[in-house]
């Protein structure tokens, strides 16, 4: 039986004496044909030791408006990913080291999605937004 993890320990099902906790989350939307998957594992075998892995995928194609009418530009996919381990060296420290990456490359898009003015001059290209963030903390 998979449960919720709670946010106070990420590891924690809730339950005296688990270690770990998994979420898997699936679905699917009409408009765009979009997909996701999600995953999230906890692992703390003991009090001092946290780990928590994150993956997401998402895929969506072309929406349309209330009207039927295309909206350019909405098609994407997104893939993010994020590994975070604790270690409690006592109870007043700890060391953090996080590291999370999403990336969405879009293909044949408008240059600026947020006003079609623009796009009369620059038109439609293709770019890659990867966003990487990493960091150790001592608390």
């Amino acid at each position: 039986m998979v449960r919720p993890i709670p946010a106070n320990r990420a590891a924690s099902s809730g339950e005296e004496g688990d270690t770990f906790a998994f979420r898997q989350k699936l679905g699917y939307e009409t408009n765009g044909n979009s997909r996701l998957s999600t995953a999230i594992f906890a692992f703390a075998p003991n009090d001092e030791f946290e780990a928590l892995l994150f993956y997401g995928f998402r895929d969506a194609r072309e929406r349309e408006d209330g009207n039927g009418n295309r909206l350019v530009g909405t098609e994407f996919k997104q893939t993010a990913g994020l590994a975070k381990f604790s270690y409690r060296l006592n109870p007043e420290s700890r060391f953090t080291f996080s590291y999370l990456e999403n990336t969405i490359p879009e293909r044949d898009v408008l240059y600026n999605v947020f006003d079609g003015v623009v796009d009369a001059f620059f038109g439609r290209v293709d770019r890659d937004i990867d966003d990487t963030t990493a960091y150790l903390e001592y608390a």
